[in-house]
């Protein structure tokens, strides 16, 4: 394995670590993706590992699926032209240029089937030390230091998520609220929509079935009611299909009978996780309000208040923009100069960021690229001969089918590196595949 291969498989091992090691806005993985360009660019200048600047070029440039984060960095530079603050809109193309580095590094480090194998088995296991991680922080209240909600947030160089002031009740509720190494619960519950098919796919099936309970686990920790529709999605999606006819029934019973012992503990999940229960359970009512109850009826400080105001204030404007949108990261400056969302400023809403920014025609295209992309691996998931590519088309494609949801539960996905993780497992897989 040569150098560049081993420090590209560093950059995908710190970009899944992400926020998780990170003094202030500095990112290990930011380090490790500086060290990984300078010796990509000098393979390139020198002409090592089958690299040259021309080759290169022909390849960035080609149509193909892989390629497409560069036609969004092109394009997010153009809309500069006409944004209103352009240190946002730099910003989002630092953001995006991130992602196009891991799409990179994942190139680089993944040349056979081995290679992804080994990518996958240490991916499992930084992955489930940070799931051991938010089951203390769920039972216990024990936090990873570079959380919001740790005691020792401060000497990162960051702020603590909450007031002192709020109940006792809401801090302790707050304090066994898991955030792993995202920083955000509802980050945190859409990296384990992402993960949870790489277990429930896995051929090893003690580990599939404990990565696949403790991910469900954490979701439920977390609250995040995004994330519960997101996972009943996948149910059904995983149910319709990947699963022949006599596993349908057995999922069906398996299901069934967890949810009796749901149903069972509810009493002591209650009067346990008080404030989480109470999220989880309000789930469909939420929805119902999101999507059929006008926000100036709803409280106006409530989440789906302030949601429903930013996808107001956001549509708005991209109106006014006669559908080019108002320009890359300018969606937080639309919600400041409306002022009415509670010092809430991303969209939440990544589908309808990209609308608002981008503009419609690169909506269109984003849409489009988004379903082949997801297509392309599940067919492959399907079809192929090698058990191992299958499993990985069928665990991409299942959690870009979750995915699909989860965008809407977070703040912003533009600097969620799980997902540039996940589209770059894909674009490998497709290239294995072929």
């Amino acid at each position: 394995m040569s150098i560049l291969q081993k420090c590209a498989m560093g950059v995908v091992f710190a970009a899944l670590i992400g926020l998780g090691i990170s003094y202030g806005s500095l990112y290990l993985f930011h380090l490790a993706g500086l060290a990984f360009l300078i010796i990509f660019s000098r393979a390139m200048l020198i002409q090592s590992d089958g690299l040259t600047l021309k080759n290169f070029i022909t390849d960035q440039t080609r149509f193909r699926l892989r390629n497409f984060l560069w036609l969004m960095l092109v394009w997010y530079a153009i809309t500069l032209i006409w944004s209103r603050n352009m240190q946002l809109g730099l910003y989002h193309l630092f953001y995006i240029a991130n992602g196009i580095v891991i799409v990179l590094a994942l190139q680089q480090a993944v040349k056979t089937a081995s290679d992804l194998r080994k990518v996958i088995s240490i991916s499992g296991i930084i992955l489930f030390v940070e799931m051991a991680i938010c089951l203390m922080a769920g039972i216990f209240g024990i936090q990873w230091p570079i959380s919001p909600y740790s005691d020792y947030i401060v000497f990162f160089m960051r702020e603590p998520g909450f007031a002192e002031n709020l109940p006792a009740a809401a801090i302790e509720a707050i304090r066994h609220t898991p955030t792993g190494f995202r920083w955000n619960p509802n980050d945190l519950a859409v990296t384990m929509l992402i993960v949870l098919p790489f277990f429930l796919f896995y051929r090893k099936r003690a580990v599939g079935i404990t990565g696949t309970l403790v991910s469900l686990v954490i979701i439920l920790l977390t609250g995040s009611r995004g994330a519960l529709i997101a996972l009943f999605i996948m149910a059904l999606a995983f149910v319709l299909l990947y699963l022949k006819r006599k596993q349908k029934i057995r999922v069906f019973a398996i299901a069934t009978v967890g949810l009796l012992i749901l149903f069972a503990a509810s009493p002591f999940l209650k009067k346990q996780y008080p404030v989480k229960y109470r999220e989880i359970s309000t789930t469909g009512d939420a929805l119902n309000k999101y999507l059929f109850t006008d926000h100036e009826q709803v409280n106006d400080t409530s989440s789906i208040a302030i949601r429903q105001n930013l996808v107001s204030n956001g549509m708005s404007a991209w109106k006014n923009s006669y559908g080019m949108g108002v320009g890359a990261g300018n969606s937080v400056q639309v919600q400041m100069d409306n002022d009415n969302t509670h010092d809430v400023y991303s969209m939440h809403n990544f589908w309808i960021e990209i609308l608002v920014e981008a503009g419609i025609l690169f909506f269109i295209l984003w849409c489009v690229w988004y379903f082949l992309l997801l297509r392309k691996v599940f067919i492959i998931g399907k079809k192929h001969s090698d058990d191992f590519i299958r499993y990985c088309s069928k665990a991409s494609s299942l959690a870009m089918i979750g995915l699909v949801i989860g965008l809407i539960s977070m703040s912003s996905a533009i600097y969620f590196l799980p997902m540039y993780l996940l589209f770059g497992i894909g674009f490998v897989t497709i290239r294995l595949a072929e």
